[in-house]
């Protein structure tokens, strides 16, 4: 794992780096003070995961993590946190993050979380499991996506957000083809013809904001990969 830090504390982000050090598959790239000194520098290092500890100084948390998803579309994202908030899991996992971790959990545990989002699966601290599985059944209802893989529910999540097929490809470690099929399969299963329609399945669905489905059409954007 190629691992970018986020924290205001510097002490904190040098416990950290001691930690990952005691770990041969995992690297600290580089690390920043806050998002906005984030954005500018981590894009060149090429990580696969953002550690963000909470709190963020100063930033809107849903904000926040919905810059560093655009700024850094290559790399997952993970939530460091002291305390177990219900309502910024619901932020940050509305917001594109797919780890939510407190820091007082054992190491090893930590690290296995760690790994976990940055191969693109969720990780909730076992504390507020009962937020996210509420969650995750109001935004994926099982008698719509049950027909699909696990695999194929992260794409279709990434797809209709406006992700394309070399971002996902990015994200999962796998070849643009291999994304390509995947998407072939969800449009099949739908029912769906290309991109745009599964966009616009998402927005009826609920999965996505149907005001981001109308800023598109009329900026001329929609999805066509």
């Amino acid at each position: 794992m190629r691992i970018f830090v986020i924290n205001s504390q510097a002490v904190v982000r040098a416990g950290l780096k001691v930690v990952l050090a005691g770990f041969v598959d995992a690297e600290l790239v580089g690390e920043a003070s806050s998002v906005d000194a984030a954005l500018p520098v981590a894009p060149l290092l090429g990580p696969d995961l953002l550690v963000v500890e909470l709190p963020l100084s100063g930033a809107d948390l849903r904000s926040a993590i919905s810059r560093l998803r655009q700024g850094v579309p290559s790399a997952q994202i993970a939530i460091l946190t002291s305390a177990a908030v219900a309502q910024d899991l619901i932020d940050v996992v509305g917001a594109g993050a797919l780890g939510y971790i407190l820091k007082s959990e054992p190491v090893d545990s930590v690290m296995i979380a760690l790994r976990r989002v940055s191969r693109g699966q969720y990780y909730v601290t076992p504390e507020l499991e009962h937020v996210f599985d509420r969650l995750r059944r109001a935004r994926f209802p099982p008698t719509v996506l049950e027909v699909l893989s696990p695999r194929e529910r992260l794409v279709f999540r990434l797809v209709a957000e406006g992700v394309d097929a070399a971002g996902i490809a990015g994200r999962f470690g796998v070849s643009r083809k291999t994304i390509e099929t995947h998407k072939c399969r969800i449009l099949k299963k739908f029912g769906l013809d290309n991109t745009a329609a599964l966009v616009r399945f998402a927005a009826v669905q609920g999965f996505i904001d149907g005001a981001h489905q109308e800023q598109d059409g009329r900026a001329g954007t929609t999805p066509t990969d």
